[in-house]
């Protein structure tokens, strides 16, 4: 048996994230979910849910999606690392490099909800206790 995990959803447009929300929470894998509506929230979010998995739109207010898988990767006082997917419209090489220097996941919009199911069923949790 999978352990649940907990998943954050970081997305400015509510309609989006409310979709997201409604996807996730039929897995029965998933224990709580979290909605925040721009990058700072996000941060927040993952930090108090210790989430185990993140899906961030690229474009939001206060913080764009790399610079909050940025914050939570480089920051040595979070211990838990959530695994990211960075959910965008932009086909953009640079975001793609960063993607692959960062570890990270890159979903162009729409995103399917098979695909989101996908990354909930195929999270491995690794327990560092």
């Amino acid at each position: 048996m999978k352990r649940k995990i907990n998943v954050v959803i970081a997305d400015d447009i509510e309609a989006i994230a409310k979709n997201m929300q409604l996807v996730i929470t039929s897995n029965e894998r998933v224990e709580k979910v979290d909605i925040a509506f721009d990058g700072e929230e996000a941060i927040q979010k993952i930090i108090s849910l210790e989430a185990d998995l993140v899906f961030t739109d690229m474009d939001m207010p206060k913080k764009n999606g790399i610079e909050v898988i940025e914050f939570i990767i480089s920051n040595p006082n979070i211990t838990k690392k959530p695994e990211f997917v960075l959910v965008t419209g932009n086909h953009d090489i640079s975001t793609i490099k960063k993607a692959q220097e960062l570890g990270f996941n890159i979903e162009y919009k729409p995103i399917n909800k098979n695909k989101i199911q996908e990354y909930i069923d195929n999270f491995l949790v690794i327990d560092n206790e």
